[in-house]
């Protein structure tokens, strides 16, 4: 999943179902500013830090696909 494509990441994500598949699809999101799709992404990565990061406001956004 090296694509900036949101939608089609996510549709891929949902197919695989592995953690990182999930997990690059919140990196993705982040990059892109979607924060709810990268708490969903994390959710089901299990990657609890960067859950607690998002919740607490400690990241900081960097578009990369630009």
């Amino acid at each position: 999943m090296e694509s900036c494509d949101l939608p089609s990441t996510l549709a891929a994500a949902s197919v695989l179902d592995t953690v990182e598949s999930w997990g690059g699809l919140a990196a993705l999101a982040m990059s892109l500013g979607d924060l709810g799709v990268a708490e969903t992404g994390y959710m089901r990565a299990r990657d609890y830090h960067s859950l607690l990061l998002l919740y607490t406001g400690a990241t900081v956004l960097v578009d990369t696909c630009n």
